[in-house]
């Protein structure tokens, strides 16, 4: 009897090591990638841009597609670009991305947001389980299970890949939620240091860019919950030490004339449509005057981007209605 039992017991062990096993296949990376899923959706969607017809790609996470609207900025200048940024991206990632990115296009442009410094470029998960970490080794479904839900139909990383085809990359949101906390810039000495990981990653983007002659801007969006002084003392450092531009919009909120009772959708992390929109304006403004980039309005090969822009105007103006 006690055979048997071992005998059931070391069966139903090798059913769960093979169930680990087969199931891994599906979600392990192919490469030194955190959201593979998220990357090949992107890559997919922005290859359906007309060949060399984008001038600038703005790379990062969810503060990406909160803040920098595509089809604003083509009203404002005429300049073309598209979001890259994906939820939760990491500096790996953005790298895939770039390397992607250059493919049938001549970028002019490359804008990093900076929120993604401040995430481990690690593909684990932060934690500091060493034994799951060991087992997900052997086995990438317990570190990547969470992209299982990305493979299944109607899930909502499709919809939102869909919504985001449309403009460019960028996520239309209408929802207000106001940030009520106090003032996030304190000037101070103190210095958030970027990972030596990260650092080594914005290296390779920055020798990406000379490498293909394209021009290397980091922006930090407004965001009261992502961002403080002792981060942008850090990026500050780096981009004077490298001779790279850094616009940092979270000391321009005045300027920009942020309103945070009515400019965010979820308390001060991301921008809402109205905050992007102005964040966007002066952009645009930034990007045309500082790297003469070319106003396309009027070119036939870019008559797209004007019946995108009519469909994007009218969405807007259809979700106002809404709430008034």
């Amino acid at each position: 009897m006690k055979i048997k039992k071992i005998i059931r017991i070391l069966c139903f062990l090798s059913g769960i090591v093979i169930m680990l096993a087969v199931s891994s296949l599906f979600v392990r990376p192919k490469a030194n990638i955190y959201n593979q899923d998220a990357i090949e959706r992107k890559t997919e969607s922005f290859k359906l841009e007309k060949d060399n017809s984008l001038d600038v790609i703005f790379l990062g996470d969810s503060e990406t597609y909160a803040n920098f609207s595509p089809l604003q900025i083509w009203n404002e200048t005429g300049i073309t670009s598209y979001v890259m940024g994906i939820s939760a991206q990491r500096l790996c990632d953005t790298y895939t991305l770039l390397n992607e990115s250059i493919h049938k296009q001549e970028i002019k442009v490359v804008v990093l947001e900076t929120n993604c410094l401040y995430r481990s470029s690690s593909d684990y998960y932060e934690a500091d389980d060493s034994v799951m970490n060991t087992a997900g080794d052997f086995f990438p479904i317990l570190k990547y299970h969470s992209r299982l839900e990305e493979k299944l139909p109607g899930s909502a990383s499709k919809v939102n890949a869909s919504e985001e085809r449309k403009y460019k990359g960028f996520r239309l949101r209408f929802n207000v939620l106001p940030y009520t906390g106090d003032e996030w810039m304190i000037a101070t000495d103190e210095v958030e240091e970027i990972s030596e990981e990260n650092l080594e990653y914005l290296d390779k983007i920055k020798k990406f860019c000379e490498e293909n002659e394209i021009s290397f801007l980091l922006v930090s969006a407004p965001s009261p919950d992502c961002w403080n002084y002792a981060r942008h003392n850090a990026v500050e450092n780096w981009a004077t030490e490298n001779n790279i531009d850094f616009l940092d919009l979270n000391l321009m909120c005045d300027e920009l004339e942020i309103d945070w009772s009515k400019d965010t959708r979820d308390g001060g992390n991301h921008l809402n449509y109205f905050g992007a929109t102005k964040v966007s304006k002066h952009l645009s403004k930034y990007l045309f005057e500082k790297y003469d980039l070319e106003d396309h309005r009027g070119d036939e090969y870019y008559s797209h981007w004007d019946k995108s822009y009519e469909n994007y105007a009218k969405k807007v103006e259809k979700n106002i209605s809404k709430k008034q």
